[in-house]
């Protein structure tokens, strides 16, 4: 593939026993996933890999952690969630004050939104189970949550990520349960509420509109080659989409600090006063449908629902702003006008970057596989994705 090559910097905790690779690839996919896209995207930024095994605190716990690392990183991206309704509100707000407390400390968090569209990942198979049901921590206002988009990488439109023939994921997206919409989503929520109210785009009832609005924004989601136990294998997913924009984040960071600035920290903010500017809009597809359940690689079959939202003109609970375009994100979220792209060299710096300036943390949560209420998001297109159910 011609990239450079280069061994992941630092490495917390334990590992997946290789041979589980060969007999079990959802051992090894989301790890793969996201540290090949992470590295390809941010070539030689060092990046951090951490493997956290408690799967009864899957997310606070490891946050508390982290403030004892040598080298904080500046940007996490994580790819699992559950369902927000099995999340107490009190866990949710524990995860928004660790999740501020970083914030503070110029790190931002990247989380894949959730690869079942509006619903709950138990609808898939089951259509009774349909309803508005958003990914955690997705739905938390200091996470940057991610979707996902499709048709480029097959030379046609872009158009929101739906599971279906070839595809094997829904963009994740909707409104919180248990967070309450922020400031800075004023004016992007109420203006998709204006655009579809009274018309066919308009959601069907019983989604919290009050609540924090996502994904945020999204990236391409299907079809992205892996490496796994040596095998090349194509995966679908937002867990695809997210470490590849924290890649890209990464690299603003690298412009930001060349040029005197600070990491970007806490991003949303930043993201929402610019309106979208950055951002394909996409402005067709929707999220009322699941994950695949049944079907092989061509003929996926997923649960599709009445609920779910519609993509508009402008921000909507789809895919957010729209897909981000990465040179206008470096000049809106930098400052800095970017005549061309070069790579950071691994001597550590060159004209556009100081390559060792930006850290990327990757969050492994290893044991959580095995937890029925939470979800990777990655799907590979060779098997049913029952491991994680």
């Amino acid at each position: 593939f011609s990239l450079p090559q280069k061994e992941v910097t630092y490495s917390y905790g334990n590992h997946v026993a290789d041979g589980n690779c060969g007999t079990d690839s959802e051992d090894c996919m989301e790890a793969n996933l996201d540290v090949q896209y992470i590295m390809a995207v941010a070539q030689n930024v060092p990046t951090t890999y951490y493997y956290w095994d408690d799967s009864n605190d899957f997310m606070v716990g490891w946050m508390k952690t982290i403030y004892s690392m040598d080298n904080l990183p500046q940007i996490f991206s994580i790819s699992y969630g559950a369902d927000e309704t099995g999340v107490s509100s009190s866990y949710a707000s524990q995860f928004n004050v660790e999740a501020a407390k970083l914030g503070i400390l110029g790190v931002t968090l990247v989380v894949s939104s959730g690869d079942d569209g509006a619903q709950s990942s138990s609808a898939s198979g089951y259509p009774s189970r349909c309803g508005y049901v958003p990914s955690f921590p997705a739905t938390s206002p200091y996470v940057t949550a991610v979707g996902a988009t499709m048709g480029p990488e097959s030379g046609t439109s872009e158009v929101a990520c739906e599971a279906g023939g070839k595809v094997a994921i829904t963009t994740g997206g909707g409104f919180s349960i248990r967070y309450a919409r922020p400031r800075y989503q004023n004016t992007a929520v109420n203006g998709y509420f204006d655009t579809v109210r009274g018309t066919g785009l308009a959601p069907a009832s019983g989604y919290n509109a009050a609540g924090r609005g996502l994904p945020d924004v999204s990236l391409m989601g299907h079809n992205y080659l892996i490496v796994v136990d040596q095998s090349l294998v194509l995966v679908d997913g937002t867990s695809a989409s997210a470490p590849a924009f924290a890649g890209m984040v990464a690299l603003l960071n690298s412009y930001r600090i060349d040029n005197s600035s600070s990491p970007v920290g806490w991003l949303n903010p930043a993201l929402y006063a610019t309106n979208g500017s950055f951002a394909n809009d996409i402005t067709s597809g929707d999220n009322k449908c699941t994950s695949v359940y049944a079907g092989t690689y061509g003929s996926y079959v997923a649960t599709c629902c009445t609920q779910g939202y519609t993509t508009t003109t402008g921000w909507d609970p789809v895919t957010g702003f729209g897909s981000v375009k990465f040179h206008d994100f470096i000049q809106d979220l930098s400052g800095v006008t970017p005549s061309s792209i070069t790579v950071p060299s691994s001597s550590g710096s060159n004209s556009h970057f100081d390559a060792w300036s930006t850290k990327v943390v990757v969050g492994i949560i290893a044991a959580v596989i095995v937890v029925a209420a939470v979800i990777f998001y990655g799907v590979t297109l060779l098997v049913n994705r029952f491991c994680c159910k």
